[in-house]
């Protein structure tokens, strides 16, 4: 995974040429169609396909898939030093009319000549950062970049791996905006999606982070504090006792938070569990002082739900603790960085945490579909 600062490039692995016993090979097809159809914060697909090949019936596949996502596809046609000029012209709208694609949304490319790659480049950065690509010389042109066309077909097939050739010093496959939401309820077209609806979580029972691996830790005059999201697309990679301990601590104050947040017309409310930690004796606390600066705002928590008998008494000894649940509303993003800060002391350590759960995520997608294999 590549990480550009407002985005991420994410190399998915090829097909076809995988040394991998048979289970393995369809645990990363199972991943990597997972990863395509349930990836919320994914924001378009760079698609490397072959000059000198038809595309398959798996091809097609991915392009259905495309399309039922309506994903921005940009098709970066390899090999392109194979054939002439026109040769190679003529095979690349073969491909993309075979593929429903208009040919416009093409690059034609080598890794052998470098023809091509300057125009991939900035028609990805024309995507993503378009201030960083109107700067470019008038002589490279930028590829347009639309939404895969909805195929009809009789279902969805088994998705391939995609092919990463080129030697971009970047291999290309997908990216994720940092920007796309994370959440446990999902807003979708108006209404609220349940955990059960979310077809984005990943399965749970099979994560293996601990609690410290996604905890926000701060320390004031006399106080420690640790700050934990208890949302199910965090939660279901920890380790299983971890994750059951926490989700029923949701689930047992579900009602009190959905409460908080209809007050102030939030839809998808988003709860931390929050500990104060005293590190020395009449230690005093402000649990009003926590707040989240996301996407340049800032956030201040609409309740709190007290887990603990010393939390209304802001007063802590050594060794003592305060717990309660923030509710905060939907504006918060798990799925990008963010900010916390307490009475001027600030932690961004969540930008660093976001890797560390995409990786874990794609390593429980990956044990459970070899744990479903016969």
């Amino acid at each position: 995974m590549f990480d550009a600062e407002t985005f991420y490039l994410v190399d998915l692995p090829g097909y076809g040429y995988a040394k991998t016993s048979k289970r393995e090979h369809r645990g990363l097809q199972v991943l990597v169609r997972e990863y395509l159809v349930t990836r919320s914060a994914l924001a378009g697909v760079v698609w490397l396909l072959d000059v000198r090949r038809d595309p398959s019936p798996d091809d097609l596949a991915v392009s259905e898939i495309l399309g039922q996502r309506q994903l921005p596809v940009l098709v970066a046609v390899t090999k392109g030093d194979k054939f002439g000029r026109g040769r190679r012209t003529q095979r690349a709208r073969a491909i993309m009319d075979a593929l429903g694609i208009p040919f416009d949304q093409c690059v034609i490319t080598s890794a052998h000549t470098g023809d091509g790659i300057e125009d991939l480049r900035q028609s990805i950065l024309y995507f993503v950062a378009p201030a960083t690509a109107s700067r470019i010389s008038d002589r490279v042109s930028c590829t347009s970049w639309r939404t895969a066309p909805r195929r009809k077909s009789d279902g969805m097939r088994m998705l391939p791996y995609l092919r990463t050739i080129l030697r971009l010093g970047m291999a290309l496959v997908a990216w994720i905006g940092l920007t796309a939401p994370g959440c446990a309820r999902a807003q979708v077209e108006g209404r609220v999606m349940t955990v059960e609806q979310d077809p984005t979580l990943p399965p749970a029972g099979y994560g293996t982070l601990r609690q410290d691996n996604v905890s926000i830790r701060m320390q004031a005059p006399g106080i420690q504090i640790q700050i934990v999201p208890l949302d199910e697309h965090v939660i279901r990679l920890l380790a299983n006792d971890t994750y059951s301990s926490l989700h029923r601590l949701a689930e047992s104050k579900r009602e009190e938070i959905e409460s908080a947040a209809a007050r102030y017309g939030a839809r998808a409310p988003r709860a931390f569990l929050v500990t104060f930690f005293g590190l020395e004796r009449e230690a005093r606390f402000d649990p009003d002082a926590v707040t989240i600066d996301s996407q340049s705002r800032l956030f201040r928590p609409l309740a709190t739900i007290p887990l603990s008998p010393l939390w209304s008494a802001r007063q802590l000894n050594q060794r003592e603790t305060a717990m309660a649940i923030y509710v905060f509303e939907d504006g918060v993003r798990l799925a990008d960085r963010f900010t916390v800060e307490y009475n001027g002391v600030r932690n961004s350590a969540w930008e660093q945490i976001l890797r560390v759960l995409d990786s874990e995520r794609s390593s429980v997608l990956a044990r459970a579909s070899a744990d479903q294999q016969p």
